[in-house]
């Protein structure tokens, strides 16, 4: 769900999109700052929270080395009082007689990040892995800050998706599925009321993929032929069993998908 896109608006709604049960609105402040994408300046009410939520895309990037260690600096955009982070991850191993997998520690601007649902498999010609990592609530801060992920086994391509979400509780439910051989998978997640939920597919071999269950709002090679996408969905009602899928062009190959919620 997102804010309105023309009209009136009241603070009670933007009240509701940060999930503030109560407590006066300062406009300007971090916080409202954050949810208008407006870091300086004047803060316009209404029209700088036309189609704005409560849930951003701060950083999305793949990049190409070898290592088992990965470092790199992410934004983190408008720091602000009930952040929490969602990470996508996404990678492609050098070798391929083992499963690549996430063995950690990891962190982000040097704050610890549970390790929540993915898949690694791999086959003949291809090992690669994917999931879903998040901050505990409040614990990181700053703009910017160092995303370190740590594999069993050195890693040539990689692909991290991040974003800030406000005032959600800890997981809820999480869920994934994969296949060393497919063209689609799929899962399912329970979700709280007024709930979020971040979704992450990747697929070798292909050049387009389609997630379901959420809004997508990024795709991109990780590198050489392995997609990845994610995407979200915010303000839920309370639901059991949601469904989410993820499907790709081309024959079938690995495909993972991963899924989590989070409450209030």
């Amino acid at each position: 769900m997102t804010l309105l896109s023309s009209g009136g608006m009241t603070g009670q709604l933007i009240r509701d999109e940060l999930r503030q049960s109560g407590g006066n609105l300062v406009f300007p402040d971090s916080t409202t700052r954050w949810l208008a994408d407006k870091p300086t300046g004047s803060v316009i009410l209404p029209t700088d929270y036309y189609s704005k939520a409560a849930v951003k895309q701060v950083f999305a990037s793949s990049f190409t080395g070898s290592g088992a260690t990965w470092n790199v600096t992410v934004d983190l955009g408008i720091d602000f009082p009930g952040r929490r982070f969602v990470v996508c991850i996404g990678a492609l191993a050098a070798a391929n007689a083992s499963q690549v997998l996430v063995v950690g520690p990891n962190t982000l601007a040097s704050q610890t990040l549970t390790l929540g649902p993915g898949q690694a498999w791999f086959n003949v010609s291809r090992n690669v892995t994917g999931g879903i990592l998040y901050s505990a609530a409040n614990a990181v801060t700053g703009t910017s800050g160092t995303l370190h992920i740590v594999f069993n086994q050195s890693v040539i391509r990689f692909r991290a998706v991040v974003y800030a979400i406000s005032n959600i509780g800890t997981l809820f439910s999480s869920n994934q599925n994969g296949s060393a051989s497919a063209t689609s998978t799929s899962t399912t997640v329970n979700v709280d009321t007024n709930g979020v939920v971040v979704a992450m597919g990747f697929k070798e071999q292909a050049t387009a993929m389609t997630l379901t269950g959420v809004v997508e709002d990024s795709e991109a090679l990780v590198g050489g032929t392995l997609d990845m996408v994610t995407g979200w969905q915010n303000r839920l009602a309370s639901q059991t069993g949601r469904s989410i899928g993820v499907s790709g062009n081309a024959a079938a190959d690995i495909i993972g998908l991963a899924a989590v919620s989070f409450g209030t």
